[in-house]
C-alpha cells in the first residue's frame, strides 16, 4: 500500500498551501499552519478518513498538556480547523473548545528608568531604535521598517506601513526625540 495515501496525500497539504496563500495568510502563518498539520497527520498514525473529533481533541490536549500557550494552542487548532473544514471538508469543529487566552498587564516602564537606559546608549543608531520603540510604542519589526518619511514632525505622528496584520496605522512622535533627532542631523 502507498504510504502517501495511508495516511494523507501531499495534494490536499498543495490544496490547503494554496487556500492560505488566497487568503493572504503571512509566511510565518503559512509555515506554522503547515507544521501544526503535518506534525497531527504524522502522530495520529490513521487513515485521514479515519481522524475524528477524539483525535483532534486528544492532539489538542496534548498540546496544553506540553505546556504550551493558548496563543500557541489556538494557531494549532485554526491550522487543523482550515485544513479539515476547507481542504478534507470534515465538520468537526463545532464541540471542540478554544484555548482562553490569559489577560496580564505589561510591564511599563517608569520614566527613570526610560532615561537610564536610553543614557546608557552611546551608538546613535541604537538610541533611536530604543527611544522608537518605548516612545512610540512600536514593535522591533516596526522600528526595522521606520524611514525618515514616515515622520511628520509638524504633526508629531509617524506613520508605521505593514505592522503587526499587514496593517498601516499612526503613532505619536514624541518631542524629546523630534529635537534629538535635529540635533543629530545637525553634528
Amino acid at each position: 500500500m502507498d504510504t502517501k495515501q495511508q495516511f494523507h496525500s501531499h495534494d490536499s497539504l498543495i490544496k490547503l498551501r494554496q487556500e492560505m496563500k488566497l487568503r493572504n495568510f503571512s509566511q510565518k502563518t503559512i509555515k506554522s499552519y503547515l507544521y501544526y498539520i503535518t506534525d497531527f497527520l504524522s502522530k495520529s498514525n490513521k487513515q485521514i478518513r479515519q481522524i475524528s473529533n477524539v483525535d483532534i481533541r486528544d492532539y489538542l490536549e496534548k498540546l496544553a498538556d506540553s505546556g504550551v500557550s493558548a496563543s500557541t494552542l489556538n494557531c494549532a487548532y485554526s491550522a487543523l480547523k482550515l485544513y479539515f473544514e476547507k481542504i478534507m471538508f470534515r465538520k468537526f469543529f463545532a464541540t471542540i473548545p478554544r484555548a482562553k487566552k490569559e489577560k496580564h498587564l505589561p510591564e511599563v516602564l517608569s520614566s527613570e528608568e526610560v532615561i537610564k537606559i536610553l543614557a546608557c546608549l552611546k551608538n546613535p543608531k541604537h538610541y533611536c531604535i530604543a527611544g522608537l520603540l518605548y516612545g512610540s510604542g512600536l514593535r522591533v519589526g516596526e522600528v526595522v521598517r521606520v524611514r525618515m518619511k514616515d515622520i511628520d514632525s509638524d504633526r508629531m505622528i509617524l506613520r508605521v506601513y505593514q505592522g503587526k496584520g499587514k496593517k498601516d496605522r499612526y503613532t505619536v512622535f514624541i518631542c524629546s526625540f523630534k529635537r534629538y533627532l535635529e540635533q543629530t542631523a545637525k553634528n
